[in-house]
């Protein structure tokens, strides 16, 4: 009986290690926050890229860098749209798209080659992101941990990250600031306002507690800027976007406590 029992404690114990090495071992399965309008891909030296909000599925994961690379967990839950002369809108396939962490789990890259489109010339390329998407590192275990983050778990995330409060949409601005401000350098204080602008005639403002916040936070980083050239308004504004997403995101974890 004592060898029985120190066979069974072993066992268990060898078990949790496997658990907590995978763990360890294995970043985080990633939301990807639903966009209410498409997002517009920057492109420059051969690749078209855009940021999305994201967040943590699997807080004893560790946290992705951007070396991790990632998946959709599902099909088409993330669109590539390029948009021709004509103005019409193709929905194009999505298998060259990449998407890595840009640097934290509440920011993702995506990124597409332009040479994948061949000699087709599009005017715009935009990415959507539907509801209930989701990324999975590639390579990840597939067992019912992931099948979990990425089904139930996601769908109770839904309240948290794609509701109609004011934290929600303030962050849905600040990504819609992030991707028409340039990846690098300084920007001039004219230029700011014309991206401010052009964020505001988008629709930005539908919410108007969201756009006063947001304002506020623009203007700060505008100063920022002004007092720093290592402080891009792009870099102030992706720093103000992950401290609200984290808030968000462990308001979240605490959700799922004894789920």
């Amino acid at each position: 009986m004592a060898r029985l029992t120190h066979t069974i404690l072993a066992a268990a114990f060898t078990g949790a290690l496997s658990v907590s090495a995978a763990s360890a071992g294995q970043p985080q399965a990633l939301g990807l926050v639903a966009t209410a309008d498409p997002v517009p891909m920057q492109c420059a030296a051969g690749t078209c890229r855009a940021v999305l909000s994201s967040f943590c599925l699997q807080q004893d994961h560790r946290s992705p860098s951007p070396a991790d690379a990632y998946r959709m967990a599902a099909p088409d839950t993330v669109r590539l749209v390029g948009h021709d002369p004509a103005g019409r809108r193709i929905d194009l396939p999505t298998t060259s798209l990449q998407f890595r962490p840009a640097p934290e789990y509440t920011s993702i890259e995506v990124s597409f080659p332009e040479a994948a489109l061949g000699v087709v010339t599009f005017t715009k390329l935009t990415v959507q992101v539907s509801e209930n998407a989701s990324l999975v590192p590639i390579g990840a275990v597939e067992d019912s941990a992931l099948s979990k983050a990425v089904g139930a778990d996601r769908a109770i995330a839904r309240r948290f990250f794609e509701g109609t409060d004011t934290r929600r949409k303030a962050v849905d601005l600040a990504n819609r600031l992030i991707n028409r401000l340039p990846r690098k350098g300084p920007l001039a204080p004219a230029d700011r306002r014309t991206v401010w602008d052009q964020v505001l005639a988008d629709g930005a403002k539908k919410h108007r507690a969201a756009t006063t916040w947001m304002s506020e936070v623009y203007r700060n980083c505008s100063k920022a800027a002004d007092m720093s050239l290592r402080h891009t308004m792009r870099r102030c504004l992706s720093n103000w976007h992950h401290r609200s997403l984290s808030k968000t995101n462990k308001t979240f974890w605490a959700s799922l406590a004894g789920v």
